[in-house]
Parts: C-alpha cells; structure tokens; sequence
C-alpha cells in the first residue's frame, strides 16, 4: 500500500481497497485457481480516524456574515439540514422548497 500512500490516498479507502482485493483472492484460492492464500500474513491497514471540530454557533453566525450567498446557503445546509458538506453542496436552489428567507440566516 506504499504507492497509495505516497499518492495521498487515505487509511479507509485503503481498508476498502485491500478488503476487496483480499475478497477476490480468496475466492480465486477457493475455486482452485491460486495454490496459496496471497494475503496470509498481510496486516489490513489501520484506519485512524482525525479529530473532528465542531464549529461553534458564534463561529458559525461570523462565517455566515462573510460567506457569498453560494457558500452561505452551504453552511445552513449543513448546519440546520444536517448534510454533510458533499451533499450541501449539491443543494440546488432551483430545487428547494420553500423560501430561504425562512432559514433566517442566508441574505
């Protein structure tokens, strides 16, 4: 897993990765095709989660008096809608119902 490393590719899509090849390997051993279990011996990649920081609500009243109305409409998303920023950022406005006026905080 050195060169997913060294191209910045993250612990748990290298869990992912190596479960799935280990999944196909086995089942290639299983059927008769492989003499040996390729990843006997091989340690899964440890996947260390990083510390999260919750923005507080006088962080995130400051960010949304600067934030453009793009990024503002994101950060209540997120905020009151409990999206994560991915999802946030697919929002639509075409698509929302209702008012954004209402959400009290996007201008």
């Amino acid at each position: 897993m050195g060169d997913l490393e060294a191209g910045k590719v993250g612990r748990g899509i290298q869990g992912n990765v190596f479960r799935t090849l280990k999944g196909i390997m086995r089942d290639a051993y299983g059927k008769g095709a492989m003499t040996d279990v390729p990843v006997k011996g091989i340690q899964e990649p440890e996947y260390v989660r990083e510390k999260v920081v919750i923005p507080s609500l006088a962080y995130v009243k400051k960010a949304l008096t600067v934030a453009d109305d793009d990024l503002a409409l994101e950060i209540v998303m997120m905020v009151g809608c409990n999206l994560r920023n991915g999802e946030a950022r697919a929002v639509n406005i075409n698509n929302v119902v209702g008012d954004c006026k209402t959400f009290g905080s996007v201008p």
